[in-house]
């Protein structure tokens, strides 16, 4: 299942993560509009549903943020395996076959 939605658990992750920020941005702009239609009443019912309103709207920006760096780790990561990838086929290509007495290649600076 995680590996048809990109590949993996850390795709799988971003994915999950990218759809919450997505959800909590769209719910942020409904209680804003429902914000607009309580300016005027101020009854403790109304002032607390203003009070959770301005409270989400840091928690949907830090959710937002998160979701940035899990796509930035996301993608170092894949650079980071796909570098030591190349490390280890330049490794296996040097690595003298049994009974050859040639000097292997010095590898690469990458």
């Amino acid at each position: 299942e995680a590996a048809a939605m990109g590949g993996g658990w850390p795709s799988a992750f971003n994915f999950t993560v990218e759809e919450q920020a997505h959800a909590a941005q769209h719910s942020q702009s409904e209680a804003a509009a429902e914000l607009k239609e309580l300016q005027d009443d101020h009854s403790l019912t109304a002032e607390e549903a203003k009070f959770l309103t301005w409270l989400s709207a840091p928690l949907t920006l830090l959710t937002g943020a998160l979701a940035c760096s899990a796509a930035y780790m996301e993608t170092k990561c894949g650079y980071f395996l796909s570098r030591k990838a190349k490390r280890m086929l330049e490794q296996i290509a040097n690595t003298p076959v049994e009974g050859d007495n040639s000097t292997p290649t010095p590898p690469t600076g990458n």
